[in-house]
């Protein structure tokens, strides 16, 4: 357990502080003090770190996540399931709050989604409902993922689908940039999102930026330019809207050919599509329970149950319908951005 006592110098800080205050009345009635602000910053930086670490000591939640990230105890596969799952409390806000602060892409980041596993990205593969293939091919992948996370098998990533992901990573900035010079919004960023309601904790999310009503999710690529959203996508943006609280997401598809930032007005090819995606709790709640047995298909081979269960494995055409609309469609947006930037 933490030490939240306070130390030999903290306590003759202290006195030194106390003994030497005189507290009067105002006029107005208001308690005032002969502190200085110097003193009065230093006492309340003091208090607030020893409120720090009591919450640290007594909130489990906090001490763990925080091993987590920090790689003092790895976490294991869907460690969170364990912990937040189905019939469990909520994790606790502080907790929350510290994944939350954990920037995308570093290295506690990635630790703490090893934790959670089923993340709004990944809910879609383990489900069965975010693939282009469908029938007999969705059931063997879904079983294949199961052995990478149980670390029977190592995925396996081609050069051009890491091309892929790596080029959409690196222009997400653009993407949101651009989605906020067309709204006339400016977004908040967005991390590790934990959902907070009891018994889903288990799921988290990494939305790209959060406004006040929607969140908001930027693909970027290089090569597609999509008719229209792909249903792949679907999991993904209900899985944001939930953990989030937000009832819309707004998925910003972006084509974004090499050097077109660099490109003339009229060699631009890049274009930008909204599409606005409701959430559907009974498609929710059908994907959530796929998961959720998922889950439990992959703790017992990690614990060497014998009798372990079998994946739900989900069919896309038979889910509710969700809908999208598609409520914008900017052509040579980087173009759009450049002028913007411009006037700023």
């Amino acid at each position: 357990m933490t030490d939240i006592s306070l130390t030999d110098e903290e306590i003759d800080t202290l006195d030194q502080l106390t003994t030497s205050t005189t507290t009067t009345t105002s006029a107005s009635g208001e308690p005032t003090t002969d502190l200085t602000e110097e003193e009065i910053a230093e006492l309340d930086a003091m208090m607030t770190d020893v409120d720090a670490r009591m919450m640290e000591s007594t909130d489990e939640d906090l001490r763990i996540v925080r091993e987590w990230a920090v790689g003092a105890t790895p976490p294991q596969t869907l460690a969170a399931y364990e912990r937040w799952g189905p019939g469990k409390p909520a994790m606790s806000q502080a907790a929350r709050a510290y994944v939350a602060g954990q920037p995308q892409r570093t290295d506690p980041w990635k630790r703490l989604r090893v934790a959670f596993t089923l993340t709004g990205a990944e809910i879609g593969r383990k489900t069965g409902l975010g693939y282009v293939r469908s029938g007999a091919n969705v059931r063997q992948s879904v079983l294949e993922e199961i052995e990478y996370d149980t670390g029977k098998r190592e995925r396996e990533v081609t050069s051009q689908q890491q091309d892929v992901m790596d080029y959409g990573s690196a222009n997400e900035g653009f993407g949101v940039e651009a989605y906020e010079v067309y709204r006339g919004w400016k977004l908040s960023h967005a991390n590790l999102v934990v959902c907070p309601n009891a018994g889903e904790s288990w799921l988290a999310a990494s939305p790209d930026a959060l406004a006040l009503d929607r969140v908001v999710e930027v693909k970027v690529s290089k090569t597609n330019l999509y008719s229209w959203m792909p249903y792949w996508y679907i999991p993904q943006t209900q899985t944001q809207m939930r953990v989030a609280g937000r009832p819309i997401n707004d998925l910003v598809s972006v084509y974004l050919p090499v050097g077109s930032l660099q490109s003339s007005k009229e060699d631009d090819k890049s274009v930008m599509k909204i599409y606005q995606v409701s959430f559907n709790a009974e498609y929710y709640d059908r994907m959530t329970t796929a998961a959720c047995r998922y889950a439990e298909c992959v703790l017992a081979r990690i614990h060497g149950v014998a009798n372990h269960p079998t994946p739900i494995v989900l069919d896309r055409q038979s889910m509710p319908h969700v809908k999208v609309t598609l409520v914008a469609t900017v052509q040579k947006v980087a173009t759009f951005v450049k002028a913007a930037r411009r006037t700023m």
